[in-house]
């Protein structure tokens, strides 16, 4: 994480919680910290892990954490249906994401070609974008492979 993006995270959520009366405390900022610092994709209990030792402790995540998807700092997304991870979105660029419904895998790419119909799109409907989602879901082509695998060899029974 370059410590421009932090300052751009920090600034942004301090100015949220100003905006709702609340204030940037110190646990507050240890748990900014911890989620810039994924690159990738995280659960609650790594980010938990990454606090250890910062004064934050699970309620103060458990708290925090809706704070920073309403201030557009990380996005939740549903990777099964009893599970959900989240990613920091400031310091990194729009790009989409393939999501195994079988095993969790998450891919992530990025499409000029969707970015131009996404900016083309919100020119039309003169619409200002806050936020950006895009989810393919389906199976990738491990759990496809071994989904036939099973099939053939209940066939050959």
């Amino acid at each position: 994480m370059a410590e421009s993006d932090y300052q751009r995270a920090e600034e942004k959520f301090r100015d949220f919680l100003t905006g709702r009366g609340l204030r940037l405390t110190a646990p507050r900022r240890a748990v900014l910290r911890a989620v810039m610092e994924f690159d990738t994709h995280f659960g609650r209990n790594r980010l938990l892990g990454k606090l250890k030792g910062t004064g934050a402790h699970r309620a103060t995540m458990f708290r925090t954490l809706p704070l920073l998807v309403e201030a557009g700092i990380v996005r939740r997304m549903r990777e099964r249906l009893d599970h959900w991870h989240y990613e920091r979105v400031v310091g990194r660029e729009h790009h989409g994401h393939l999501l195994c419904a079988q095993c969790g895998q998450v891919i992530e790419f990025t499409s000029p070609a969707i970015e131009r119909e996404q900016r083309r799109l919100c020119r039309q409907y003169d619409f200002e974008e806050t936020a950006y989602s895009f989810i393919v879901r389906g199976r990738c082509s491990r759990c496809r492979r071994q989904a036939a695998g099973k099939r053939g060899k209940a066939a050959a029974r």
